[in-house]
């Protein structure tokens, strides 16, 4: 019964090979898009927001308060 409802979907060989080639294509693509040498400096800052202090929500994570050493709110 499955090998039935298998065969029936993919009939159609160009159909099956436009989307192979669709994703083969989309793939590389990714690959290309995240070993990029200019995306190094984004991926090393996203690695170390786990480490960082706990930070007011409201800051940007590019800049450090240099009074705020703790991670506290500033009064």
């Amino acid at each position: 019964m499955r090998s039935q409802a298998l065969s029936t979907l993919f009939t159609d060989i160009g159909l099956t090979l436009i989307g192979l080639m669709i994703f083969v294509v989309f793939f590389v693509l990714m690959i290309f898009f995240v070993f990029r040498k200019s995306g190094k400096g984004h991926y090393e800052k996203m690695a170390q927001l786990p480490l960082e202090e706990n930070q007011d929500p409201s800051e940007q994570h590019s800049s450090k308060d240099s009074n705020n050493s703790k991670g506290t709110p500033d009064e």
